[in-house]
């Protein structure tokens, strides 16, 4: 897959990772990466429960070195030590660049100065923008509706609104044990954003595929921070909807 003028903003996280393994393993390499805070930043425990699970193969890699970013040579890199993606640090090597689209990995709310810079910051929501907002949407939607999606859109001044460019239905048949605790923020949720950024990669040569439903209007709630007990419900009702003859793992309803 051939993409060019598209750089990312890397946020010390596992959301990162994901996206970095998306692009590697299928030979798509950013114009320019802009490194935010301390890396490698990940802790010990999630180190061996990621190698207990075999995380690595089969969803993505947690090296938060960086090593291969740093050795090619075709890449334009940045760092800065401010993770704030609004920061000062980080406005005057946006104002320079010359990609049009950047990947958005956290950071913060983009504010208008940084909006106004003529760049298209893509963002990958985990839940239907048109019905859930906020971080933990996905546990509310499946509780719900036994569902899962990812809303890749352009990022604008409000929360979580944008000019769409897809909207993913996800399935999984996965279980997930009771010593899985960092699985469901650290893995699944920057996996499911991963394979859904996939998808719409193509569409930053020319954005010409856009939906452009601009979603001025919001219908649904707000979800934040979920509740433990809620957070059990969601990874109760996964593991009752697995089926061991069945295909296993996480992957694209409408790939």
């Amino acid at each position: 897959m051939k993409i060019s003028n598209f750089g990312i903003i890397l946020y010390p996280s596992t959301r990162s990772l994901a996206y970095l393994h998306m692009l590697s393993k299928n030979n798509i390499m950013p114009k320019e990466v802009i490194v935010m805070g301390k890396w490698p930043f990940l802790p010990e425990n999630i180190l061996i429960e990621s190698k207990k699970y075999s995380y690595e193969d089969k969803y993505f890699s947690i090296d938060d070195s960086l090593e291969w970013i740093i050795k090619n040579k075709n890449i334009n890199l940045s760092s800065i030590d401010d993770t704030d993606i609004n920061s000062q640090e980080l406005h005057k090597i946006l104002n320079k660049t010359k990609c049009k689209n950047f990947i958005f990995t956290g950071g913060g709310i983009l504010r208008k100065e940084v909006l106004s810079l003529g760049i298209d910051f893509i963002h990958v929501h985990p839940g239907d923008i048109n019905y859930y907002r906020g971080s933990t949407c996905f546990h509310y939607s499946y509780l719900r509706s036994e569902s899962v999606s990812c809303t890749t859109f352009i990022m604008k001044n409000e929360l979580d609104r944008g000019e769409v460019l897809d909207i993913s239905r996800i399935h999984q048949n996965i279980f997930i044990e009771n010593d899985q605790s960092f699985f469901v923020d650290y893995i699944y949720d920057p996996f499911i954003r991963s394979i859904a950024l996939k998808k719409v990669l193509p569409y930053l040569e020319s954005l010409e595929k856009k939906n452009n439903i601009i979603i001025n209007e919001f219908h649904g709630d707000d979800h934040h921070v979920i509740h433990p007990v809620l957070r059990s419900l969601f990874i109760k009702k996964i593991n009752n909807s697995y089926t061991e003859n069945d295909e296993k793992g996480i992957y694209l309803t409408d790939a």
